[in-house]
């Protein structure tokens, strides 16, 4: 309250002072100042008043709008941690149990023994160690470099790093984890942006003055209220989505990577919200004057594909024709280790379609295969940029990092640059990745690295940076003893994990090479040759399949997935009746799903059962009418069983759900051909689908 009275008298007597000097001298002129005296005044009178307000609603704790997420908000709020009786080492504050699916456990005590550093680090998945624990995350070697080499006391560092949590959701942690008095904070944070779906309706024709302007009122803790009351009236709904209280991903649902498709509008509002979630952090921090370190974030480029690729609007039938032949002439001279040919190819394909992520990246294989590496460089970048699917952080996330850290004066670990400075020819790839943006074993240890480098030139701790150079190959022969030491099970698990991050996100060769390094160790996971098996019969390869899928079986007996996927192997075996000996030994209830239902039908089809095997087929397809692949099976039970106009109709969806270019066109190619190709042979002669 001191301060607003403060302020107001000071204005208030800088407004009688000047009206009170001696400047006019006639009546008119005495009239015209009584008025204007009476007016600023009464500003004056106004101002203050405001500011008395402002002070009372802050003592009474009424938020401001600027201290909110504009563009979303969140249904309930679960502490991370929670205070519990201490432990044998003093510890008190431990892992809430309801998040630790997202979070590594670790307990600390507060309040903070003396002589503390406490760093606490913020992200997501590659903070919290993904694709293996917190035990070889970037925070558990920047610890051991901090006791070992900062001589600041004990060095503790928290790995508050979440699982799948974008930057929103860091920022708000960050809320609550500030009151555990750190002297540090670190941000990684950018990789899952895109994950949750959300909207920014509300933002994508916003006037700049207004925005400003908007910016201005928020600051005020009445327009604040008002706001709040008004909103409390009004049957309106919010423009802000709410989001549950934890992660809810996109990609995890029924529909996966379908759904994902070009949208600038959006894009603009992430990279809108990334801004301000950086920006909320930094000044809080600045506020509880605490130290804050910002990270810039590296991605494999050369080592991982697109997620999905999807053609630019507009590309005519015959242009996609020439398209594919041009993409498919480069492919093939890739195949043959004839990098000039492939670009050449690749290079005339971009004339149709510049905005196709996988011809960016296989152009990016040719160059670098021929030694053109800052053009490979830009084209793999440009891979990543035109992904539909951005698991990757955008080049403007890191640009927004660095400009965000150069504004308010905050130490920036540029950990993007440093890896690009070691990795072989410039290129970050699989030598420093486990998979698309999770840093290896060793990749984390740099990261760590640049952070502990990065805080020493700061001078956050006693250490020198001419100490800290003369001790650096001590430290490197430190950090590579740890990496060693870490048993062979334990490397297997995070191999389990990138094989199954891979499966989830559709990349199936890859998915394949990690998950059968990790069932070379880990046999008693069932999940391991369940995905192995299930990826045999998506190649079609029943025979390779039912090993595996009856291993899984043998683990999980009652499991639904492993026993329709085991029902599926035997379908490609042509055995229909095992199939369905299979399925008749699920448990009640398991009848109902998608999985089971599509199976079902096609083993009645396969016997030549037409009428129940279209049944099931679509039972599944009415469960959900907007699952491009029970309407792709319903598509082809219809052409097997001869009803070839609803077959051309349900085809005809198909291709609309996938967002087929010139999918009228496509139909009219499969019309043509139905009498011997069944939509899913179809596709795989056009598209090379399996």
């Amino acid at each position: 309250m001191a301060a607003p009275d403060t302020g107001g008298h000071l204005f208030c007597s800088a407004v009688e002072y000047f009206l009170k000097r001696p400047l006019l001298n006639s009546d008119n002129d005495v009239m015209i100042s009584s008025t204007l005296s009476k007016n600023l005044l009464a500003v004056c009178a106004g101002i203050l008043l405001f500011l008395v307000l402002e002070g009372i609603l802050a003592l009474a704790g009424v938020p401001r709008l600027a201290d909110e997420d504009r563009f979303v908000g969140f249904a309930g709020s679960t502490p991370l941690f929670i205070r519990t009786e201490p432990d044998a080492t003093g510890a008190n504050i431990k892992l809430n149990p309801a998040k630790g699916d997202y979070f590594n456990r670790q307990s600390f005590q507060m309040p903070k023994p003396e002589g503390t550093f406490r760093v606490i680090s913020l992200g997501g998945s590659t903070t919290y160690g993904r694709p293996y624990t917190g035990e070889t995350a970037f925070p558990r070697w920047l610890e051991l470099l901090g006791n070992e080499y900062a001589g600041a006391g004990r060095f503790e560092v928290i790995n508050a790093g979440g699982i799948s949590y974008a930057s929103y959701r860091v920022a708000r942690l960050q809320q609550e984890l500030i009151d555990y008095d750190p002297n540090l904070l670190v941000v990684y944070s950018g990789h899952n942006e895109f994950l949750e779906a959300r909207t920014f309706d509300h933002l994508k024709h916003e006037n700049l003055w207004l925005n400003r302007t908007r910016q201005l009122l928020h600051q005020s803790r009445l327009y604040s209220l008002l706001v709040s009351l008004l909103e409390g009236l009004s049957s309106k709904e919010s423009s802000r989505t709410i989001l549950p209280d934890e992660v809810s991903v996109e990609l995890e649902g029924v529909v996966g990577p379908d759904f994902y498709h070009r949208d600038e509008d959006f894009r603009r509002g992430v990279l809108q919200q990334y801004r301000q979630s950086l920006q909320d952090m930094i000044d809080l921090a600045r506020e509880k004057q605490v130290l804050l370190v910002l990270c810039t974030l590296p991605s494999n480029l050369s080592g991982v594909s697109p997620f999905k690729s999807e053609h630019r609007a507009g590309l005519t039938g015959s242009e996609l024709e020439e398209f594919d032949r041009l993409f498919s002439q480069g492919s093939q001279a890739l195949q043959q280790n004839e990098p000039a040919r492939a670009m050449m190819a690749y290079r005339a394909a971009l004339e149709f379609d510049d905005q196709f992520a996988l011809l960016h990246y296989r152009l990016g294989q040719a160059l670098l295969m021929s030694g053109l590496y800052d053009q490979a460089y830009a084209s793999f970048v440009r891979a990543k940029q035109e992904d539909i699917i951005p698991l990757r952080a955008l080049e403007e996330m890191n640009g927004i990092v660095r400009e965000l850290a150069e504004l308010n004066d905050v130490p920036l670990a540029d950990v993007e640059a440093t890896f690009r400075r070691v990795a072989p020819n410039g290129i970050p790839g699989a030598d420093l990745f486990d998979d698309h943006v999770h840093p290896n074993i060793r990749g984390q240890q740099l990261v760590a690295w640049v952070v502990f480098d990065t805080l020493v030139k700061a001078q956050s701790f006693p250490l020198q940076i001419g100490a800290w150079q003369r001790m650096s190959s001590t430290a490197r022969q430190l950090l590579l003893k740890y990496e060693n030491a870490i048993p062979e099970r334990y490397r297997a698990l995070g191999l389990w994990g990138v094989g199954r991050l891979y499966f989830w996100a559709g990349k199936y060769p890859e998915a394949h090479v990690a998950l059968k390094q990790a069932w070379a160790e880990l046999k008693d996971i069932p999940e391991i040759p369940y995905k192995l098996g299930t990826l045999e019969v998506f190649r079609g390869n029943g025979a390779a399949a039912l090993p595996y899928l009856n291993a899984a079986r043998q683990m999980e007996p009652d499991d639904l997935n492993t026993s329709v996927m085991l029902a599926n192997a035997y379908l490609l075996q042509k055995q229909a009746e095992k199939a369905l000996d299979v399925l008749s030994g699920l448990p009640a209830g398991g009848d109902n799903s998608v999985g089971y239902l599509s199976v079902l039908g096609r083993a009645r089809l396969q016997l030549g059962e037409l009428k129940s095997g279209l049944d099931a087929l679509k039972r599944a397809y009415d469960l959900n009418q907007n699952v491009p692949r029970s309407t792709r099976e319903y598509a082809e039970g219809l052409a097997i069983a001869g009803q070839l106009p609803a077959a051309e109709k349900m085809f005809g969806r198909y291709l609309q759900l996938i967002q087929f270019p010139d999918p009228s066109k496509a139909l009219q190619r499969w019309v043509k051909e139905k009498g011997w190709l069944t939509p899913r042979e179809w596709l795989s002669r056009e598209l090379g689908e399996k």
